[in-house]
């Protein structure tokens, strides 16, 4: 993927504690909470990829294999939720630059999708401690 303007990073940066809280909300179910190695090959696509449509589809490829522990469920409300990220890309990059844009959604999907993997390791943790995360 190609890098990203500067001054976008910049504001992408200065809003990283949205990317970590959407982060902590997917994590958040207990069901995912052993798969970070399914949400890794996740991350992989998305980092590796120029198509916010096949991220969703390796997404739902995941939930769907037969020796799936991912639940289709949550499969598609995390989809939902990095889909709204669009808005924060439309708000990033100017109008008419509709490459920067896909390139800015997936950057965001990318930070938010390795948050819940940190996330994910955080709350086994803590439950294996007795806590509660």
């Amino acid at each position: 993927m190609k890098r990203l303007p500067i001054r976008v990073i910049q504001e992408i940066d200065r809003r990283e504690d949205q990317w970590v809280q959407l982060a902590s909300e997917l994590a958040a179910d207990r069901r995912v909470w052993m798969r970070a190695g399914q949400l890794r090959n996740i991350l992989g696509v998305a980092e590796h990829g120029n198509s916010w449509a096949a991220v969703a589809l390796f997404m739902r490829y995941q939930a769907a294999r037969p020796q799936a522990q991912i639940p289709s469920e949550w499969v598609e409300k995390a989809i939902g939720r990095l889909e709204e990220l669009h808005t924060a890309a439309r708000d990033l990059a100017p109008a008419g630059d509709e490459d920067l844009r896909r390139r800015v959604h997936l950057d965001l999907v990318s930070r938010v999708l390795g948050y819940t993997i940190r996330w994910l390791a955080w709350n086994q943790f803590i439950s294996k401690q007795g806590g509660r995360p």
